[in-house]
């Protein structure tokens, strides 16, 4: 199991400074966060398994205000998945006290089956926002852009100085600001607890499943909660329920979570 974060996800990718305000990111989170509270979620499913970053961003916003995904899924492989796996972290834990199994590939521990992989990644799609929100802070766009090519001597005169070359090159940047995806779960959260709706974070789903997970994890939740409770300074994006814009546009994304349920 590795977890990186959310912050470590973007970095790892080459991305532009910052820029735009946090009324910015307000504005540009809106419609994600509107699609999220109010779109049917069979519609929201159908859309990210298509391998839309935009898709995964609000089905996984969807799901952290607690709306249930109704994608269906024979949950009888998790009994014996725990079964298997329990001993197998009891001894590696006696075997290697004070080592982080954070730092362990379970998978290859544990021998892991392909249809046991492929039973964690369908749990996690059913039973884990971070599993959508995660598609989405790892989703890239490349794009071609021209790359300076140092002169050839050789190619010049003795007093001539060359016009540089230029060459096809690619840039890859994030397909969602992180900034964004950011504002849109600080807004979903305030809504959620104003609305009383009940989440399960990532860091309650089976030990098993999160043990052989397959993509990097971080609880959004904890990482909002965490910005609330000034772990971070100077943050790009709004925090709380600032992040959804004005009071009555708040008030408002709460009642269209109570009426969407």
């Amino acid at each position: 199991m590795r977890s990186f974060g959310f912050a470590a996800a973007a970095a790892a990718l080459v991305l532009w400074p910052a820029v735009g305000s946090a009324e910015d990111w307000t504005k540009d989170s809106a419609p994600f966060v509107a699609s999220a509270l109010s779109q049917p979620m069979s519609g929201l499913v159908e859309r990210a398994r298509g391998g839309d970053p935009n898709a995964a961003l609000t089905l996984g916003l969807a799901m952290l205000a607690g709306r249930f995904n109704p994608a269906s899924l024979d949950e009888t492989p998790l009994a014996a998945l725990e079964t298997r796996m329990l001993p197998l972290v009891d001894a590696h834990v006696k075997a290697h006290p004070g080592e982080s199994l954070a730092t362990v590939n379970w998978s290859g521990v544990a021998n892991e089956t392909r249809d046991e992989a492929r039973f964690v990644d369908h749990y996690e799609q059913v039973h884990s926002a971070d599993y959508w929100l995660e598609r989405a802070v790892f989703s890239v766009v490349k794009t071609e852009v021209p790359v300076p090519q140092r002169p050839n001597p050789k190619d010049y005169g003795e007093n001539t100085v060359g016009t540089p070359a230029f060459a096809r090159g690619t840039m890859t940047s994030s397909a969602i600001d992180i900034n964004l995806i950011f504002t849109a779960a600080h807004c979903i959260v305030a809504v959620r607890r104003a609305a009383g709706m009940d989440y399960q974070p990532w860091g309650t789903l089976p030990l098993s499943v999160r043990l052989l997970q397959h993509m990097p994890r971080q609880d959004m939740q904890a990482r909002v909660d965490g910005d609330l409770a000034g772990e971070r300074k100077d943050l790009h994006y709004p925090t709380g329920a600032a992040a959804c814009g004005s009071d009555d546009q708040f008030q408002a994304d709460v009642a269209a979570l109570k009426a969407a349920g």
